[in-house]
């Protein structure tokens, strides 16, 4: 199966005030929303292209998510948190770097 691949575009550019959002979403932002919606409800996934992120920026993050499981299951254990649904912050590493 190919994973979808949805560009942020669209919602930065709403989210800077570029397109009028006040009353009714704009076509092109319609279109995509109902896009991830259908996506998310075929297939449970999709990839996000973040125009503010390098290449760089993305190998960095994989390097890290690799090393962390390639970790010990000992080690990576001790992350579990049943009290926060096994909700681990694997992604502080990269935004604090």
């Amino acid at each position: 199966m190919e994973i979808p691949v949805i560009d942020l575009t669209l919602y930065m550019d709403a989210a800077s005030g570029k397109f009028n959002c006040d009353e009714r979403l704009h076509p092109e932002l319609e279109t995509v929303c109902s896009e991830v919606s259908r996506i998310l409800k075929e297939t449970g996934a999709l990839l996000v292209r973040d125009p503010r992120c390098s290449t760089e920026d993305n190998d960095r993050f994989i390097d890290m998510m690799e090393k962390y499981f390639e970790q010990p299951e000992k080690v990576k254990r001790v992350q579990k948190r049943p009290h926060q649904h096994y909700q681990v912050n694997l992604v502080t590493g990269l935004v604090q770097n």
